[in-house]
């Protein structure tokens, strides 16, 4: 092989390689083995968040007249700040909360009421 050809090898090793460890941590981390399975119970879930404590919670709801399969999980500390996800049919919201984000107004916004915390919401979450 000419030295070009071993550049290019090299280039597109590594270019994979971080592709992968992008992947790894921001995209498809695993949920903590010892997660709370809060099952209903908002309070279980509110206090976890609070905390930033492993757990979940499933349930089905009511949208715009259609059943809807919801998940809430609260993944813990990754990088920092701590990682939440929430699965409301088709759709999706994923955010990463510093520390002095977790806050019960912040909680109440991600589940619908109206608590003017928008630009944290907005800033931390895709």
């Amino acid at each position: 092989m000419n030295k070009k050809t071993i550049f290019i090898l090299i280039i597109a090793a590594v270019i994979l390689a971080g592709g992968y460890l992008i992947y790894k941590t921001y995209v498809a981390p695993n949920p903590p083995e010892n997660m709370a399975d809060c099952e209903k119970n908002s309070i279980c879930l509110k206090q976890n968040f609070l905390t930033c404590t492993p757990a979940k919670m499933e349930f089905s709801g009511i949208q715009a007249g259609k059943k809807v399969d919801v998940s809430v999980k609260v993944y813990g500390y990754e990088n920092e700040k701590c990682r939440y996800k929430m699965i409301l049919g088709a759709e999706s919201l994923e955010c990463r909360f510093p520390e002095e984000a977790l806050t019960e107004k912040v909680f109440n916004q991600l589940f619908g009421e109206k608590e003017g915390q928008d630009s944290i919401i907005f800033e931390n979450c895709r």
